[in-house]
């Protein structure tokens, strides 16, 4: 038996290749899912709309482009939008209304127009209100996002919370970065700060780490109190999360990274007892440490 040839990947338009191909390459690195926004600047290229709008329409007609983005949940939609335009989109699907959503993202007049703009180009808003059928936009990680910004290099996003501490000792263990991110409950803006391969810092400081069981899902919250209430609308999630730092303690107590054990191959039931065991040290040996 012959197995299939992939299908031919058709050539982006003209003005489009260098973004494209950048992008591609890109996305052979392990849990890199750069937008083209994100390519766009590395590229030292002018944000264009109408430019991640074609690539949009290239990107729907040739699926092999992207297959390993989408290994990772990730969509057409996933690679197109900002993170903006995704974050405007959370608080919309949270049932507020345009001007509300706008507030509440605290966005200025400039990035609110954009944001707005882009919303509607991609059909996410028609008008002031949000579509009928989100659907195509919801699939895969949705409006999530999690941006990773290393100090002289280009930022990009990862699928999930969980992958940035995956990278962080076998890619970044000499490097300064910081997460982007925004609390999968509120949406409201939180960043994670790490340094030769440590976590140094949150905001705000109670910044939470939730694994709810796949990219999407795993999740950064403001706090503990908004990840359990995150749960209480997601009975089916796994339950094991802890503060970020207690978290990546966790995983190194349990060998969780990517040059010991392949976290990837685990089942949620495994891993889910590897990290609520590590959590369970780090909080014995905190504990242990106050009372000496």
């Amino acid at each position: 038996m012959t197995s299939k040839a992939a299908p031919a990947i058709s050539a982006p338009a003209a003005g489009d290749a260098v973004v494209v191909d950048y992008l591609i390459r890109r996305w052979r690195r392990r849990f890199d899912v750069m937008t083209v926004e994100q390519a766009q600047v590395a590229l030292a290229m002018p944000a264009s709309l109408p430019q991640r709008l074609r690539v949009l329409r290239w990107l729907k007609r040739n699926p092999t482009a992207w297959r390993q983005p989408a290994r990772w949940d990730a969509t057409p939609y996933t690679l197109t939008l900002t993170e903006d335009e995704k974050l405007l989109a959370r608080h919309l699907v949270d049932g507020r209304a345009l001007e509300g959503a706008v507030k509440r993202a605290v966005f200025d007049e400039t990035r609110a127009a954009a944001a707005v703009n882009g919303l509607r180009a991609f059909g996410v808003l028609r008008e002031d209100a949000l579509a009928d059928d989100l659907t195509p936009f919801l699939a895969g990680n949705g409006f999530t996002f999690h941006t990773v910004k290393v100090e002289g290099a280009p930022a990009y996003n990862v699928p999930c919370a969980i992958d940035f501490l995956l990278l962080l000792d076998e890619v970044y263990p000499h490097d300064r970065l910081t997460i982007e991110d925004a609390c999968a409950l509120t949406h409201r803006p939180l960043r994670v700060r790490l340094d030769q391969g440590e976590v140094v810092g949150t905001e705000p400081k109670a910044t939470f780490l939730l694994r709810g069981g796949s990219c999407g899902t795993n999740n950064l919250f403001r706090s503990e109190a908004a990840a359990q209430n995150w749960l209480a609308d997601h009975p089916d999630a796994c339950t094991e999360g802890a503060p970020v730092e207690a978290y990546h303690r966790a995983m190194r107590v349990m060998g969780i990274t990517l040059g010991g054990i392949d976290a990837l191959r685990r089942t949620p039931d495994e891993y889910r007892a590897l990290v609520a065991e590590g959590i369970r040290r780090v909080t014995k040996s905190k504990k242990a440490k106050k009372r000496k």
